[in-house]
């Protein structure tokens, strides 16, 4: 049964992209490898006090790619040791300080993850080859596999690829590891009618 990854508080707008450090910052939503060689991710906090409430987060949204704690990317070792996805080092700057524990994530498999019969939605586009959606109601599939049928513990979610979808095996891994801040959606709700079915850790 697989999940959304979210976090229990909205860390979005605390951590800023410096979209000039790297402008091909959406390669981390195709599924692939990226040769991280040439890459420079750079990240600025705003504040003293911005920096202690993102160390409270074990991922943060941004408007580049996501990142995670350190304590996360352990969750999922065997999933980069096989493969299944990349961690890249991210440059976090707050006035004169570094932070070093957290890294940009790039998982290696882009799939189909939502239900469309059981979702509400809407195409915001007029390509009928590479749809994109505003979803009002998101009910996940009860599987995560790729194309082949091959089980995956993490992916990124096709239909909406700001997302990052994760196997109940690797819930119950971070439940294991006692991190918290988490919200884990099975299907997530952005109307008022309180649909949304969720874990939290």
């Amino acid at each position: 049964m697989p999940y959304i990854l979210g976090n229990r508080g909205n860390s979005y707008g605390l951590v800023n992209f410096d979209h000039d450090s790297f402008d091909d910052y959406l390669l981390f939503q195709e599924g692939r490898f990226i040769n991280e060689s040439n890459i420079f991710l750079s990240y600025k906090i705003k504040s003293i006090a911005d920096l202690a409430k993102v160390k409270k987060f074990p991922c943060i949204k941004s408007t580049g790619p996501m990142l995670v704690s350190a304590a996360l990317r352990s969750v999922f070792k065997k999933e980069e040791d096989e493969g299944e996805v990349q961690f890249i080092n991210a440059n976090i700057s707050c006035e004169d300080k570094n932070i070093n524990d957290f890294f940009a994530i790039n998982p290696l498999n882009r799939v189909n993850c939502i239900d469309m019969e059981k979702s509400e939605y809407s195409i915001t586009n007029f390509d009928p080859q590479n749809k994109k959606y505003m979803f009002d109601y998101q009910v996940l599939r009860d599987e995560l596999k790729d194309e082949f049928g091959r089980t995956l513990n993490i992916a990124t979610c096709n239909e909406m690829p700001v997302e990052i979808i994760i196997s109940d095996m690797i819930a119950e891994k971070i439940k294991q590891s006692k991190i918290k801040g988490f919200l884990l959606y099975r299907s997530l709700d952005m109307t008022m009618q309180d649909r949304s079915i969720y874990i939290r850790l």
